[in-house]
């Protein structure tokens, strides 16, 4: 049941990256606008291609959001980790993870020194303590 639907998903995403092209049907048939911000639909893409264990596909996805995203905080080196673990890239996967955990120790830290604290934090000493377990497994994989 939930393959499907991720399945499904995807091809929705598949279409909806159609659609930022200019020249794409879907553009042209539904006048259809998009902002820049095309970074939701290849995230979707990638994660419905991880939980479907398509890691290859995934990875292409992941790929275009790190290089074409700039926010601070984002999980995208965590799932892209996690594909390249998987796909046999263990050099990779680190570096993703050692990337992620960088990217929650600086909220974590900007958190602490802020007045104005996150209502809904986006990080917290669990989401810490889950990719320096994937570090560990990387580096005792690795030796």
């Amino acid at each position: 049941y939930y393959d499907r639907r991720f399945e499904n998903a995807m091809e929705e995403a598949k279409k909806g990256i159609e659609c930022l092209d200019k020249k794409s049907f879907y553009r042209r048939a539904k006048n259809w606008k998009f902002g820049k911000d095309d970074i939701g639909l290849y995230t979707t893409l990638g994660d419905c291609a991880r939980l479907l264990e398509q890691y290859d596909k995934a990875l292409e996805a992941y790929n275009y959001v790190v290089s074409h995203s700039n926010y601070t905080y984002t999980d995208v080196y965590y799932d892209r980790g996690r594909c390249k673990y998987y796909l046999g890239d263990i050099d990779g996967a680190l570096k993703d993870f050692q990337k992620h955990q960088e990217i929650i120790e600086k909220y974590l830290y900007d958190q602490s020194i802020t007045e104005y604290k996150d209502l809904y934090p986006r990080y917290d000493q669990k989401d810490l303590n889950r990719v320096r377990e994937w570090i560990k497994t990387c580096y005792s994989d690795k030796f």
